[in-house]
């Protein structure tokens, strides 16, 4: 069994949230990345051609450690 992952969330602690089926809440990680990468864009004359890659190429490393 899971244990509470609230503290995961930006919730209401008055509020039991159930359908996920439809629409989830997000996590707060996925809130911060999301708000991360809104702030680099206003700013794209600090984008390099890293940005674009280096990510990509971490996930493949991380997929191909798991396949």
């Amino acid at each position: 069994m899971l244990s509470c992952q609230r503290d995961l969330f930006s919730l209401p602690d008055s509020l039991h949230y159930l359908n996920c089926a439809y629409v989830a809440p997000l996590l707060k990680s996925v809130e911060a990345a999301g708000t991360e990468g809104m702030l680099r864009l206003r700013d794209p004359t600090g984008i390099t051609a890293d940005d674009w890659f280096a990510p990509e190429d971490h996930l493949r490393a991380l997929v191909g450690r798991l396949v």
